[in-house]
């Protein structure tokens, strides 16, 4: 995995794609592309300052740094002192050209010796480690009294794409939900100041100066919600997985009672609500589009009828009766 990062990794991912300012997305060769990136990255530069409080002078490091871009941002607006970690030896070499103090390899082989830093960050990088829950006490080990830990990484409760061939990459060896991700923090010794779902999460700690020898051992206490277990998420995913295949065949395909029935079948299992909710809107609205208002009030009344909060339901039974009226 450590040549992989170092060589293959950043080829591999070349042709990823970024929100262009238009609403769309510009991938590599598109003349919005550089901008659309560069925007991206004053996003992360923005959330990191903002979430991490960091002040002019604060000595910041980023796990998995890429060509610095983010740390640059930072630097420039309010006069951090960078430091990162990148194993791409590329992208490690672009960063330090930025003037970025870079090592070039893993967290694993990093040490900082005695220096240490007001803010460590890292986005999208904790799910591709091995064991992140040693990186994280690690990087506890790094950060001065009072300094900050920004973790951003995705949301398992909010895939996006088809999951084999999309959400769940081979590279990303851990998933996880807004609880995992606190207990996951407190274990290494954090006191979790907030965590944010923005679609993708965000982990905001501190050392817990009171924390025993480390790392602290698991009880299901320690979960918010006992109740989401390993085959609740898993249900839930597995619903997903049925409903992002028919989304794509009906608006491939348009209307057909086969589709209509598997779907309307799956409305009835346990989904994540917000996927759901999106879905049979998009659904709805596509098949109106098609001037297939029964269809998409089919959709809607089976949506009604499944397992999901009260309030969630009665959106479902106020878009039927809306499409009842364009149906009429």
């Amino acid at each position: 995995m450590a040549e992989y990062y170092a060589t293959g990794y950043r080829e591999h991912y070349s042709d990823i794609a970024y929100g262009s300012p238009d609403g769309g997305y510009a991938t590599p060769g598109d003349a919005q592309f550089e901008a659309a990136k560069d925007s991206w990255h004053q996003s992360q530069a923005n959330n990191a300052r903002a979430l991490g409080e960091a002040k002019p002078g604060d000595r910041v490091l980023e796990i998995g740094c890429r060509h610095g871009r983010t740390l640059a941002l930072m630097r420039d607006a309010i006069g951090i002192e960078p430091f990162g970690i990148e194993p791409g030896l590329s992208e490690a070499q672009k960063a330090q050209e930025a003037g970025i103090s870079c090592f070039a390899g893993t967290i694993e082989a990093y040490d900082p010796g005695e220096l240490r830093f007001d803010q460590i960050q890292s986005f999208h990088v904790l799910e591709h480690l091995h064991d992140p829950l040693s990186a994280l006490i690690r990087m506890r080990s790094w950060l001065k009294p009072g300094g900050r830990l920004v973790i951003e990484v995705p949301n398992v409760y909010q895939p996006y794409g088809l999951l084999e061939e999309n959400f769940f990459q081979n590279a990303h060896l851990t998933n996880f939900s807004a609880s995992t991700l606190r207990v996951l923090l407190a274990r290494a010794g954090y006191t979790v100041l907030r965590t944010v779902d923005q679609g993708v999460l965000f982990g905001v700690a501190v050392p817990d100066e009171h924390a025993a020898e480390l790392p602290l051992p698991f009880a299901p206490r320690l979960l918010p919600n006992a109740n989401e277990s390993a085959i609740w998420v898993a249900d839930r995913l597995k619903t997903y997985e049925i409903l992002e295949r028919l989304r794509v065949l009906l608006l491939a395909t348009g209307p057909t009672m086969e589709l209509l029935n598997e779907l309307a079948g799956t409305l009835k299992r346990p989904g994540f609500i917000p996927h759901t909710v999106s879905t049979v809107t998009e659904m709805a609205e596509y098949f109106v589009a098609q001037d297939a208002p029964r269809a998409a009030m089919f959709v809607a009344v089976a949506a009604s009828l499944g397992p999901y909060p009260a309030e969630i339901c009665s959106r479902f039974q106020a878009l039927a009766i809306q499409l009842q009226s364009i149906a009429a």
